[in-house]
């Protein structure tokens, strides 16, 4: 029996009005995030959902997805950053917790330094649904750099809908 297979996470369970009163604080924010951002620190960003309240036959075909793009470091850097979704900035969860969705890694590959663009994709309309979002606009995304602070630049943050089959 391998018990990481049926591993359920488990959400703080923010309620509506928390999740709206989070939205709030990075909307006011004096240092509200735009794109390109240098991932110098903590940042959390209001990513805009294209759909919601999706009927139950939508959500077996796609998955929601989010897309983390143009994330651009030099080769030569060992990076790696987290993310968390509707998360307390403040109080970050743990690997354990819904709330932390994955991480991004990049070894330095030892060969001539160059820019490295890529993207980032995290499947969450698991997540959502867990995490009681379902219906919410948009989502606020916390990354978390952990090696290389400020050697990374996002060059933006999206929601699509990916065919599962």
């Amino acid at each position: 029996d391998l018990p990481w297979l049926n591993f359920q996470p488990s959400p703080t369970r923010m309620s509506k009005e928390q999740r709206k009163a989070k939205r709030a604080k990075v909307l006011s924010s004096k240092r509200r995030k735009h794109f390109p951002l240098v991932l110098d620190s903590i940042k959390s960003v209001i990513v805009k959902r294209p759909r919601k309240l999706r009927s139950k036959l939508e959500k077996e075909n796609e998955e929601e997805v989010l897309v983390i793009e143009g994330i651009e470091f030099g080769s030569d850097q060992y990076i790696k950053f987290d993310v968390h979704v509707n998360d307390d900035e403040d109080e970050l969860s743990e690997p354990d917790q819904t709330e932390f969705v994955g991480s991004f890694v990049s070894l330095h590959n030892g060969h001539k330094s160059r820019r490295i663009s890529t993207r980032f994709k995290i499947g969450m309309s698991k997540v959502l649904e867990n995490l009681e979002a379902d219906e919410d606009d948009d989502v606020v995304v916390t990354l978390v750099p952990k090696a290389g602070k400020g050697e990374v630049i996002i060059g933006n943050i999206v929601i699509e809908f990916v065919p599962k089959y």
